[in-house]
């Protein structure tokens, strides 16, 4: 009976030092204490300032320059789509076309676009260790564009230039974005779609014309080179 009383004695005094023990490896253990909390994504912002190829711009003996700066923001919705848009004064010097009566640099168009874009393959290119993240990597957009232009009568040599609508544009795109650094982007891409430029119809029956905008195949080339935050 002693013997009996004394290991219960005994089992009571280790108890406590026991479930300690097994405390003590069940907190060591992340997953037996807690499950890790899963990564929560917040929403991003990018603001672009650039400039480089885009339509409309280039050098032309007749035209001059053209030079579009390009004022651009960004916004994810998820890790693989975001929205955006950009707003492109273009700037145009040189040329042929009334350098009598016309400033060295004057503002010759304006472009807008609005757009959504699908990042695809996110997952394989941090596997293959390819740039990835936010607002990087190779993907695929829906566009949607509209253009003004600058003009002067050539008969007017005190009116100063006024701005008309050209045409807008509905495009899909592939493109492929990339940052240089920490503050550079480069942001390139082309693509096809449709868009109503204005056409002048001449009717030979009736001797007379008319200006119509059907819908007409265009593309698109752009490459920006920009300062990104």
């Amino acid at each position: 009976m002693k013997a009996i009383l004394m290991s219960a004695v005994a089992a009571v005094l280790l108890l406590p030092s026991i479930s300690f023990g097994q405390t003590e490896k069940e907190i060591d253990n992340p997953a037996a204490a807690t499950s890790t909390p899963s990564t929560t994504w917040l929403p991003n912002t990018l603001f672009k300032l650039g400039t480089g190829l885009t339509r409309d711009s280039g050098y032309g003996s007749y035209s001059g320059l053209l030079l579009p700066i390009t004022l651009g923001v960004e916004r994810q919705l998820t890790p693989k789509f975001s929205v955006y848009g950009n707003i492109s004064p273009m700037l145009q010097t040189g040329g042929r076309y009334r350098t009598n009566d016309r400033s060295f640099v004057q503002l010759a168009r304006i472009n807008t676009d609005l757009g959504a874009r699908y990042y695809y393959n996110q997952i394989k290119r941090e596997q293959r260790g390819r740039a990835h993240g936010p607002f990087i990597g190779n993907y695929l957009a829906l566009q949607l564009s509209n253009d003004w232009y600058s003009y002067k009568p050539y008969y007017a040599t005190d009116m100063r230039r006024q701005y008309g609508y050209d045409y807008s544009g509905v495009t899909v795109l592939w493109g492929m974005q990339r940052r240089i650094g920490n503050w550079g982007l480069f942001d390139g891409n082309v693509g096809l779609g449709v868009g109503n430029h204005q056409k002048y119809i001449y009717n030979n029956a009736t001797n007379t014309g008319e200006i119509k905008r059907p819908l007409s195949p265009i593309a698109e080339l752009n490459i920006r080179l920009s300062l990104a935050h």
